[in-house]
C-alpha cells in the first residue's frame, strides 16, 4: 500500500502540474492511510517554494505538518513535533487550528511567553468569534502557567 503514495508523489514531483486543488484531500488521506506525511509534506514544501502565495497548497501543508505533529506527539517526539507546528503557523498565522496546537504545546513545554505571543498575533486577525473565544481562553490559560 505504501508503494501508492510513493508512486502518486513521484509522478507530481516529475510532473507538478497535474496537482490540483481537487487532489490535495485525497492526497492528505492517502498519507494518513499509509502514514506517509514526511514525504507528503516535503513535496508540498517544494511546491509552497515555488508558488508561496497558492492559498490551496499552503493550507494542504500545513494541514499536513499538524497531523503530522501529532503523530510526533504521540510518539513522545516534542522537539520534532514543535518544529513543524512552528512551521505550521509560519506558513497560515490566521488558522486557528495551527495556533491552537503550537500554543498548546508551547504551555506543555513551559514556554509560556512564546504561546501568549503567537495568540496575541492571531487575535488580532479578523477570525471567525468562537475562534477568538478559544484563543483568548488558551491565552488565559498560558499567562496563567507562567505564574508560580
Amino acid at each position: 500500500a505504501e508503494r501508492k503514495l510513493t508512486a502518486v508523489l513521484a509522478l507530481l514531483e516529475a510532473q507538478p502540474s497535474a496537482l490540483s486543488a481537487d487532489l490535495l484531500p485525497q492526497l492528505h488521506e492517502l498519507a494518513r492511510s499509509e502514514q506517509g506525511f514526511q514525504p507528503l509534506a516535503a513535496l508540498l514544501e517544494k511546491l509552497v517554494a515555488q508558488d508561496s502565495t497558492n492559498p490551496e497548497l499552503t493550507l494542504a501543508l500545513t494541514k499536513v505538518l499538524g497531523e503530522s505533529a501529532a503523530n510526533e506527539l504521540a510518539a513522545g517526539r516534542t522537539e520534532p513535533a514543535l518544529t513543524l507546528l512552528r512551521r505550521a503557523h509560519e506558513l497560515r498565522p490566521e488558522r486557528f487550528a495551527a495556533v491552537r496546537d503550537l500554543a498548546t504545546l508551547q504551555i506543555q513545554l513551559k514556554t509560556p511567553k512564546r504561546a501568549i505571543e503567537v495568540l496575541e498575533r492571531f487575535l488580532a486577525t479578523p477570525a471567525p468569534p468562537a475562534e477568538l473565544e478559544a484563543a483568548r481562553e488558551l491565552l488565559a490559560r498560558a499567562r496563567g502557567s507562567g505564574k508560580l
